[in-house]
């Protein structure tokens, strides 16, 4: 169980065959004040799951709730991803 957590629930980052399987994510919010210029200038990060350039990702029924922006955000890099009864609320 993942909760009360800034940017990201996780945050996989140059990864290779990574499972995440029955993870439960919630309450994920934003950087605010001095630090948001830093880690999230675009208001775009409070997500259960950020994957930047991973590769072989397995998300198999995990459960998030309650994110500032999104449940799972994938950027640029990310190849061969299964998503697999996961639930976003």
């Amino acid at each position: 169980k993942i909760s009360n957590c800034r940017q990201a629930g996780i945050y996989l980052l140059d990864t290779y065959s990574i499972r995440l399987n029955k993870n439960h994510i919630t309450n994920v919010k934003q950087y605010t004040g001095a630090r948001k210029t830093t880690y999230d200038p675009n208001g775009e990060y409070g997500v259960g799951v950020l994957a930047r350039r991973s590769n072989l990702l397995y998300m198999d029924y995990n459960t998030i709730q309650k994110t500032a922006r999104k449940g799972i955000l994938l950027e640029a890099g990310c190849k061969k991803v299964t998503n697999k009864k996961n639930q976003v609320f």
